[in-house]
């Protein structure tokens, strides 16, 4: 398989219409198409459709994996629930792109990869459920979102080196598991985030005051509370709850804060992580080293309790040889030699080659027309 390629698309905040999923139908033939998705994969070929399309009109998330090594991830969300201006602080095309189409906002995320092409490719529909909650994270005004992927560019050498890192959001001494699995589908190294996170700032809790929504809600005026009720009436729109809820967050100041000014450069942050990355391969580098000197001293150990053995036998061992070597089969000529070879080296320990020497002439006179064996003799280099 040369190429492959992964679309899926997800729809949350409301059901596809019969009409809309027709005209996704129009599209494509034969992708699995539901009230809240649509997935399709390439093997040749490629999506007729611009995805940012897709995702304007009918989608909240989309997912997109080749295996040539790119990544893409967009979120579509009502501009009400964004801070735009604050978003494009984490701007940097084509890493991290807003797409502003009226009324909604799109963020996508690129990585790609330079490795080259990844012939078997597992793990494509596992991404959607990873990253989904991702969005709702954006809306709630969690910078840790771009700012990952911020963290991405930087890696991958989209920026220069003096450029300075946006504001450092709160929280990234403790990722959630989506932004743990979004933090390896932009491949931020684990060095890098060790980094950043140095100058996060613990997360403040965001538990909203039941006292404090009431008195908000109250405080609405009536007619557009009629125009709240009547809108979720007519669209059955499911994320009414969490729209308000942001909104309120943000009218009442309890929305994520807690932000770092980056004042570092992103050859600090790069120089930094580097450093780690050293730092660990030497760590690795000992912890292997003292596991195979370890290794090699039990082995020794082993090896000696064995000569021991051998040398206590004495002339029982040459009885040995002579039958394995009188059986005329392969097999057990390979035996013989590695005995010999260990007998040898018993005698080298024991300061005792001489008579070994005599001991080998002999055993070689013995067996004079077994050329087999003399011939693996004289390739293990006992050659007497």
């Amino acid at each position: 398989m040369s190429e492959y390629q992964y679309y899926e698309f997800r729809a949350i905040d409301r059901a596809l219409t019969k009409d809309e999923m027709a005209a996704l139908r129009r599209i494509s033939t034969r992708a699995e198409i539901t009230s809240h998705g649509f997935v399709n994969s390439y093997e040749w070929g490629d999506l007729k459709a611009d995805p940012m399309d897709l995702v304007e009109k009918y989608f909240d998330a989309f997912v997109y994996v080749a295996n040539w090594g790119t990544h893409r991830f967009a979120v579509r969300l009502p501009r009400s629930d964004l801070d735009v201006r604050a978003l494009n602080r984490f701007l940097i095309p084509p890493v991290v792109e807003i797409h502003e189409r009226g009324d909604i906002v799109i963020l996508e995320f690129t990585a790609n990869d330079e490795a080259g092409v990844v012939e078997e490719w597992e793990g494509d529909e596992e991404w959607m459920p990873d990253l989904i909650g991702l969005r709702e994270m954006i809306a709630d005004g969690d910078f840790r979102v771009p700012y990952v992927a911020w963290l991405g560019a930087a890696d991958i050498g989209e920026m220069e080196d003096d450029e300075t890192e946006p504001p450092v959001p709160p929280g990234l001494g403790s990722l959630s598991p989506a932004l743990g699995a979004f933090a390896r589908f932009m491949r931020v190294g684990d060095e890098l985030l060790d980094v950043a996170r140095e100058r996060s700032k613990p997360a403040a809790g965001r538990e909203l005051s039941t006292a404090a929504l009431e008195g908000w809600v109250r405080g609405l005026p009536a007619g557009e509370k009629d125009d709240l009720l009547i809108g979720a009436m007519d669209s059955g729109e499911p994320g009414l709850g969490a729209t308000l809820r942001r909104r309120f967050q943000r009218e009442a100041g309890t929305r994520p804060g807690g932000v770092t000014d980056g004042d570092r450069t992103v050859g600090e942050l790069i120089a930094a992580a580097r450093a780690k990355i050293a730092a660990r391969e030497r760590a690795e580098a000992e912890k292997r080293a003292k596991a195979e000197a370890k290794r090699l001293a039990a082995e020794a150990a082993e090896r000696a309790v064995y000569l021991d053995g051998l040398a206590r036998r004495g002339d029982e061992v040459w009885s040995e040889i002579d039958g394995m070597v009188d059986s005329k089969k392969p097999t057990e000529y390979d035996r013989a030699v590695r005995l010999v070879g260990d007998v040898r080296d018993v005698a080298d320990r024991d300061g005792d080659i001489h008579r070994f020497v005599r001991r080998i002439e002999e055993l070689r006179a013995r067996h004079a027309k077994k050329v087999s064996f003399l011939g693996r003799l004289d390739e293990a280099g006992l050659e007497g």
